[in-house]
C-alpha cells in the first residue's frame, strides 16, 4: 500500500530496486515502482554506480557483481549502500520541496550565484539575515 511505504527505510528501498512492474497504474506497487525511477533518474550517481545498480536490478548478487566488475563483494555491497543513500537523499529533497510548497507553506529565497529558489534552510545565516549563495553554491 502506497500509503505504507517508508521510503526513509534502506532495506525497503533496497529490495524495491529489485521489483518490475507492469504497466497498470492503477496498482500501487507500479507507482511506487515508477517513482522510484525517477529518483533514480535525478539522483547524483556515477556511472559505475548506475552499471552495479543495473546488475543489482536485474537479480544479479553482489558476488557475481563482484566478479563482473573486478571488485570485492564488499566493495559492491558498500556500492550498494551509497546508491541506497543517494536515492533516499534525492527523495528527501523532493519530497520537502513538496512539503513545503502544498503542505507547510516554506519560506523561499532566490541564490544570487545558481538563481535556483530554494527554502530559506539551504542558505546560512550571516547575523540576523541570510546569505546571498545556497549551501551547495559556498
Amino acid at each position: 500500500d502506497y500509503n505504507e511505504l517508508d521510503m526513509f527505510d534502506k532495506k525497503v528501498v533496497r529490495e524495491l530496486l529489485r521489483v518490475h512492474k507492469g504497466n497498470d497504474l492503477q496498482d500501487d506497487l507500479t507507482c511506487i515502482i515508477e517513482d522510484l525511477k525517477r529518483l533514480i533518474k535525478k539522483a547524483d550517481l556515477t556511472d559505475k554506480q548506475r552499471m552495479i545498480l543495473d546488475m543489482w536490478s536485474c537479480g544479479m548478487t553482489a558476488e557475481e557483481i563482484s566478479k563482473y566488475t573486478k571488485t570485492t563483494g564488499d566493495a559492491v555491497l558498500k556500492a550498494l549502500n551509497t546508491i541506497v543513500n543517494k536515492i533516499i537523499k534525492q527523495y528527501e529533497t523532493d519530497y520537502a520541496d513538496w512539503y513545503y510548497l502544498n503542505i507547510c507553506k516554506g519560506q523561499y529565497k532566490k541564490c544570487s550565484k545558481c538563481g535556483e529558489i530554494k527554502l530559506v534552510s539551504n542558505f546560512c545565516k550571516n547575523g540576523n539575515r541570510l546569505r546571498g549563495n545556497c549551501k551547495n553554491c559556498r
